[in-house]
């Protein structure tokens, strides 16, 4: 029997080198959001209009809007509104907030800042920058809602979150990260009723498998989220801290927002972000 023998010691060498190879890996603080065509920097606050703040189908900042938190909705901010959005990952599921690399000590830190152009007869336009960590690492992106929806109760938008594509696509220090991380998408927004909105969307890259949210506004500026970024399952509440909650009689009006979100990101990581808009 040595034949089997020498098989069983095989087998043991190469399970030992799983295991430690496993051990490893927790060790080091990779984080479970790493890995080949995961996107880790882009798996807590998407950056684009909606990420983190509520926004109508008129473009305006309205905590009545529809909302997520790493996915696109189908409205872009517009009319020259604003919006300033700092939010913090824990990767093991711990309360910590931090503004680390999102692959080192379980943190994932993140910041943007947006704003709306108005394009006249072509839609609006929201364009945003995305700090990513510590390090002071930035992308761009872009998002256009054409004109002629304002009838419909489905309004879609286009664009790109990264848009130079250097955001990395696997997490720092990881072989396949220099990939080209530019990812183009389309989100439709449903409103089913005051308050509650549906998007559902697709794209390239970080949005190849598809995406969904539903957002609701459960009482005077309080907003339940639910979300698939196409890995898993996002959940979330938020708090308008400004305390308003309604659409402006005035249509032209501006309703500002400072939301505090608060969530569970696919099933493992706790999130707490702040939202400004007006």
């Amino acid at each position: 029997m040595p034949g089997m023998r020498r098989g069983w010691k095989a087998a043991a060498v190469v399970g030992l080198a799983a295991l430690g190879g496993a051990a490893a890996a927790q060790g080091s603080g990779i984080s479970p959001f790493a890995g080949r065509a995961q996107y880790p920097q882009f798996r807590f606050l998407s950056g684009l209009s909606g990420g983190g703040f509520a926004v109508d189908r008129e473009g305006r900042p309205n905590p009545e809007g529809a909302m997520a938190l790493s996915t696109p909705i189908g409205y872009a901010l517009g009319g020259w509104r604003w919006a300033a959005v700092v939010g913090s990952g824990n990767e093991r599921g711990k309360v910590k907030v931090a503004f680390d690399d999102a692959n080192r000590e379980g943190t994932n830190g993140t910041a943007a800042a947006l704003l709306g152009v108005p394009l006249g007869r072509y839609g609006h336009a929201a364009a945003s920058v995305m700090v990513l960590s510590s390090y002071g690492d930035n992308v761009y992106n872009l998002q256009w809602q054409p004109a002629g929806q304002e009838g419909s109760p489905v309004v879609a938008s286009l664009g790109v979150q990264d848009a130079e594509g250097t955001g990395g696509t696997a997490g720092d220090g990881l072989p396949t990260d220099g990939r080209n991380s530019a990812s183009g998408f389309v989100a439709a927004t449903w409103q089913a009723r005051p308050g509650l909105h549906v998007t559902l969307g697709g794209g390239t890259a970080r949005f190849r498998q598809g995406f969904g949210s539903v957002s609701w506004s459960v009482a005077r500026g309080l907003k339940l989220m639910a979300e698939h970024d196409g890995y898993g399952w996002n959940f979330s509440g938020a708090v308008n801290l400004l305390g308003l909650g309604r659409l402006p009689s005035d249509p032209n009006a501006v309703e500002p927002q400072a939301q505090l979100q608060v969530g569970w990101v696919n099933e493992r990581a706790f999130y707490v972000g702040l939202g400004f808009a007006l």
